[in-house]
């Protein structure tokens, strides 16, 4: 939750420094600072300073929308990543020719666990689709995105 507090905070002012944000979240210093590194190393916000300045400016580094389909991604290539994984599995299993009640059991498991895999896998396509689709919605009707 600190990390969102961080994160929205720098989406929302635009530009800001690391004493503002800790003075609107009234979160500690070191909190702050690890967050705000981190999320710099991942690439969605920037640190800047003006010349000659020892102040470090924190801007969002992607668009607000960018962000959010980014999450969308993520989780489809973690799912993805866990379905081959599955499959995998799942098929070791069947050559290993285990016929006791309790391999039957796990197989059925696994199988059922591939099935929501695939499940989770196209609502996360189909969500990332429908905020597409309502972002471009919005933008038509002259909504700014930050």
């Amino acid at each position: 939750m600190n990390q969102f507090n961080v994160i929205h905070n720098v989406i929302i002012e635009g530009r800001t420094t690391q004493e503002e944000i800790e003075k609107s979240t009234l979160l500690p210093r070191s909190t702050v600072s690890e967050t705000l590194s981190s999320a710099v190393n991942r690439g969605i916000i920037r640190m800047t300073r003006n010349k000659g300045s020892r102040i470090k400016y924190y801007e969002p580094a992607i668009l607000f929308p960018d962000l959010m389909l980014s999450y969308f991604d993520r989780a489809a290539n973690y799912i993805a990543t866990m379905i081959q994984r599955l499959a995998s599995f799942i098929k070791d299993i069947r050559n290993t020719r285990l016929k006791s009640e309790e391999a039957s059991k796990f197989l059925d498991f696994l199988l059922t666990l591939e099935e929501g895999y695939q499940l989770s896998y196209a609502f996360s396509i189909n969500m990332k689709v429908e905020v597409v689709r309502r972002l471009r919605e919005e933008f038509e009707k002259g909504f700014e995105f930050i």
